[in-house]
């Protein structure tokens, strides 16, 4: 199974935490190499310095493979002499979905691998992790360094330590991408989606309501539920119930990042002065707006629902009038529809 990341966005002021029941999502898989240990073993056989072994944890999506190769230490040009990588290196494949592996390598190192004079055998050990298409998406460098001291006079050699250090290639450790969790937040708005810092409402007032999703790749098909809630009024007040808005509920924005929600609200919302919290749902999909490099794969067997809710202060009317609801909610039509000319 993947491993579960939870992307978490600050709730912005003056808004109310969003349930946590949110959709999940299939996140791309992750490619990362690192170092493990490289070690050394000596050979006496006359022809030969010895043996490095290293090993490499790596992470890559299903069907994903490792490859290395010998460089001299610039990490770029050929390997020196007497510096081989040995034919069959191991990959052991640890886990699937986000696969993780295991791989090991062994350098031969022989006598011509130390030039007269020379201190040290010194290369570059490059390794890649590919994936199944056969591109590289992530490789590490490391720098390998053998110290050596030669008594010409006995054709001997010892050696008095094994350094590495990674020279190029991708060194941060990747986190798990896993599942990714998307979101939707409200807040109140204008009529053209910006933001306003006035939590007030007075009765009659056109009041606008942004629904937007916290990531970029997250489309708002359209607002499947919404209400309003206020201690002294018994009955939660619907202002969209299946889709369906009431007589004075606009939506506009559809199949975008953010909708705009118009509305007005009743005169029982403005007896006595308080909170009222509006919550509901919306229908979301991932769209076209993410960068190619981080595709995400939606899971088919998760619905695609996303809750939100905030709270805003009202303030009470010394005169509501059911004339003066019904003239607004006139005027809200016309103001809406001109946005559209």
């Amino acid at each position: 199974m993947l491993p579960t990341v939870t992307v978490t966005v600050p709730t912005p002021s003056g808004e109310t935490d969003a349930p946590t029941a949110f959709p999940v999502f299939t996140g791309t898989p992750v490619f990362d190499i690192v170092l493990d240990t490289c070690s050394f073993t000596e050979l006496s056989d006359g022809i030969h310095v010895g043996n490095i072994f290293c090993a490499f944890n790596t992470k890559g999506g299903i069907g994903h493979s490792v490859s290395s190769a010998i460089y001299n230490s610039d990490c770029s040009s050929p390997a020196p002499h007497g510096v081989t990588q040995d034919a069959n290196p191991s990959f052991n494949l640890v886990s699937v979905s986000q696969e993780r592996s295991i791989y090991n390598v062994t350098i031969s190192l022989t006598s011509a691998a130390i030039p007269s004079g020379a201190t040290s055998i010194d290369f570059c050990l490059k390794t890649e992790v590919m994936g199944s298409d056969g591109y590289v998406y992530d490789y590490t460098g490391q720098k390998i360094t053998l110290a050596v001291a030669v008594d010409s006079t006995f054709g001997s050699f010892s050696t008095s330590g094994l350094t590495t250090s990674t020279f190029n290639g991708n060194t941060n450790a990747a986190e798990d991408a896993g599942t990714t969790t998307f979101r939707v937040h409200a807040f109140r708005c204008d009529s053209t989606g910006v933001g306003v810092s006035n939590k007030v409402l007075s009765f009659g007032e056109h009041f606008y309501l942004c629904v937007a999703g916290y990531q970029s790749a997250v489309v708002i098909d359209y607002i499947t539920t919404l209400k309003v809630l206020k201690n002294d009024v018994p009955t939660d007040f619907k202002l969209i119930t299946a889709g369906t808005n009431n007589a004075n509920t606009i939506v506009y924005g559809a199949g975008t990042n953010k909708v705009v929600i118009a509305t007005l609200l009743p005169a029982t919302f403005f007896v006595t002065s308080g909170d009222l919290t509006l919550s509901g749902g919306a229908s979301i999909r991932t769209g076209g707006r993410e960068r190619q490099l981080v595709r995400i794969v939606r899971k088919p067997s998760v619905s695609d629902f996303a809750e939100f809710s905030m709270a805003i202060d009202v303030e009470a009317s010394g005169a509501i009038s059911t004339f003066v609801f019904k003239s607004a909610a006139t005027a809200l039509v016309g103001v809406v529809a001109a946005l559209f000319l």
